[in-house]
Formats: structure tokens, sequence, C-alpha cells
């Protein structure tokens, strides 16, 4: 979607309210129509008017957020670019040319945070505005590799609430291989082991099988108990699992060795302390009773986004956590030496 040719289209539907405000503008009702009879009347038709003000006042906000929200979109597609290219070049032979695109692409993070803020900002005045400025407030740790998958695109699938549960069709005794075929879906991790590994490998892998049960209108299944063997399978993940074994499996995924199945409990204790702020993709959240994986943090806006076996009644999910809502609870454990 082009930002700025939906910006450029509000802002002509725009331009013969504005005209008929400026021949409103300086227009005494009274004076047209007075009476102590007709008070409310006029009231209430000046009330009017000044309300038509501030919606014009909000449509050009709005569209000076489309317009920054595209510029937004195409740096990042330029950071994008640049990082596959410094990917392919010799660290000692193209030095210059890395230590340039470095350069480059600080320019454009730093220059996507400024409008990042100036977006939020701008909105907050506006009482109902559209879900794709969410996605400003989600752009991956640009310390680790892509994501699998379009975040946002996911996201908002998650949001929809259209996407019913794998057991919602048939009883609790379908499964994801009742869409896809047990080779279809060992392919996928596969393919994504091949391709990312330690952090990257666990959110992936995790995302994945996510995808793949969302592209045909489900979730995954929570089933309580479920996976909970010394080691959970991608056969207990395609046929429910409950927190714990399901970040338990995608930990496993990205691990330096195996790692094993654990309760809360376990997991409560694995690698380090960490603080909300400096939890990274792949680290988990852990309270006395649930398990929560981390897939991207926005300390600015002081809130995560997560993957999660939540509950029976919604399954596994993507959603955000805002840091409020998780203090006191949960602590976050960095993973760091699980994955190295």
């Amino acid at each position: 979607m082009n930002y700025s040719s939906a910006a450029s289209s509000i802002s002509s539907a725009l331009k013969p309210i504005g005209q008929v405000i400026s021949s409103i503008n300086g227009l005494s009702f009274d004076a047209i129509w007075s009476g102590k009879a007709h008070d409310t009347l006029t009231k209430n038709l000046q009330t009017t008017v000044d309300k038509i003000k501030q919606q014009q006042s909000d449509i050009t906000t709005y569209t000076n957020a489309l317009e920054q929200l595209q510029q937004y979109k195409e740096n990042k597609e330029k950071m994008d670019a640049l990082r596959r290219e410094f990917l392919n070049l010799n660290d000692e032979e193209d030095a210059a040319q890395k230590a340039q695109i470095s350069s480059t692409i600080t320019s454009l993070d730093t220059t996507n945070n400024e409008l990042k803020n100036n977006i939020i900002n701008s909105l907050k005045g506006i009482s109902s505005v559209s879900t794709e400025f969410s996605v400003v407030n989600y752009t991956a740790d640009e310390s680790y590799g892509e994501f699998v998958v379009d975040l946002y695109d996911l996201l908002k699938l998650f949001q929809s609430g259209t996407l019913t549960k794998l057991s919602d069709a048939s009883g609790g005794n379908d499964s994801l291989y009742d869409y896809y075929s047990e080779e279809e879906v060992n392919n996928k991790i596969k393919q994504i082991k091949q391709q990312y590994s330690g952090r990257d490998a666990a959110v992936n892998c995790a995302l994945g099988v996510m995808q793949m049960a969302a592209q045909v209108g489900k979730k995954l299944d929570y089933d309580y108990g479920g996976g909970h063997v010394s080691e959970t399978t991608l056969a207990h993940i395609a046929s429910g699992v409950d927190c714990s074994s399901f970040v338990s499996w995608a930990i496993n995924q990205g691990s330096n060795s195996t790692f094993n199945t654990m309760s809360t409990s376990g997991l409560i204790n694995q690698g380090q302390k960490t603080s909300f702020e400096k939890a990274k993709k792949g680290d988990i959240l852990v309270s006395s009773s649930h398990a929560i994986m981390v897939v991207d943090n926005d300390p600015t806006n002081q809130q995560f986004l997560v993957v999660e076996a939540e509950g029976e009644n919604t399954g596994v999910v993507m959603q955000t956590k805002s840091y409020a809502s998780l203090s006191g609870a949960y602590q976050a454990r960095d993973l760091s030496s699980i994955y190295k």
C-alpha cells in the first residue's frame, strides 16, 4: 500500500469541506435568525460547525501521518536492502563499503525513530485512527535476522478474531496434520533451522508453525499437560500443548544442545534474570504459572510482541503485552547461555 497516495486522495476529498467552512467562517447565526426562541438552535448550529472544523483538523493530521508512514516504510525497505548487501561483503576487502553502509543504516534508523514518535504523538488527539499505524511499533530488533513471516500481517490475523482453534471444529480430535501432511510441517521447520540459528531459529520456528495454522484459518490448540514428555516433538505442537511445553519446544529449536521440556517452575530458573527493557527476541517471560516467548521488544512504548499457548479458550496466540500488565508477576529470563 502506498500511504502517500491514500493521503492525497483524502486531501482531495477534504477540499470541498474546507471551502464550505471558509464560507461559514465569521458568519453569525444570530444575525440571520435572532430571537430567544431560537437561542438553542443557533447554539447547536455553531457547535456543529465547530465539530466539522475539528474533524477537518483531525483529517489533516491523519493525512500528514500517512505521508510520514510512507517515508518510514521506504526507509525500512532501504535498510533491509542495505543489510542484505552488507552480509554479502567481505570483512577485509570491503571494509570501507561496509562502514559506509553501516553509517547509512544508522542514519535511516534514527530518522525512522523520529518519524515513529512524530506519528504516535500527532495521532494521540484523534479518537479513532486506522490500525495501520500500529506497524510502526513493531520493527524487529536489528541485531537479529529477518522473520519468516510479516509480523504485522500475522498479528492482524490474530487480532481480527477470525481464527478458530483447531479443537473448535471437531471437539479436540483434529490437529495441524489434518490440513498439512506431516512431511510438509517437518519440512517447514527444517527449512527454518537451515536458515536461522539460536534466538532466530527459536522464534521463527514458533512463528512458522503458527503461520501454517493461520493460513487455514486456525490457531494451534492448547492442551493442558500436552507435550510434557522429556522432549516436546513437532507432533505434540501440531495436536496441542500447554504454555511451558510450547516455549520449551521453541527454545529447543535454537538451543546449542537438547533443551528438555520443562514446567514453568523449571523455566523460571533458566538463563539469567534480566529487565523487561533488555529482554530480547527469543527470551522468555515467566510467572509461577505461565510462560511466554518474546518475539519483539519495544522499550520506547513499554510493550512486547509475544507468542504463547495462552489457554483452553484461546489456544496458541500472537499478541502484545504491556510491561505494566506483566510487572510484579513475571520476570524476564535472558537465554543467551542456551542459544550460544
